[in-house]
């Protein structure tokens, strides 16, 4: 949300990633963290990374980061609705 609303919705790929694979090893192992966070991170990043290579101004491109937030919400808990009006 902070890349949306204080940036140009560019979402970094390298940290994105990290976080992701961190979290699949935690849930792989048996912890008990959640897939919520990285669903939305990987979300948003596939949106962000797709209005950069589309080369959309930055008004596109955080709209766009701000639906791929909200799909990786609404896979999270299968409520599209909500995760629309969330985002």
């Amino acid at each position: 949300m902070e890349a949306v609303v204080l940036g140009d919705g560019v979402i970094r790929s390298r940290p994105t990633l990290a976080k992701s694979a961190s979290s699949l090893a935690s849930i792989a192992s048996g912890g008990s963290i959640g897939r919520e966070g990285s669903l939305v991170q990987l979300g948003a990043w596939l949106a962000s990374l797709g209005a950069r290579m589309a080369g959309l101004p930055p008004a596109r491109r955080r709209l766009l980061t701000a639906c791929g937030a909200a799909a990786g919400i609404a896979a999270a808990y299968n409520a599209p609705l909500a995760a629309a009006i969330f985002v």
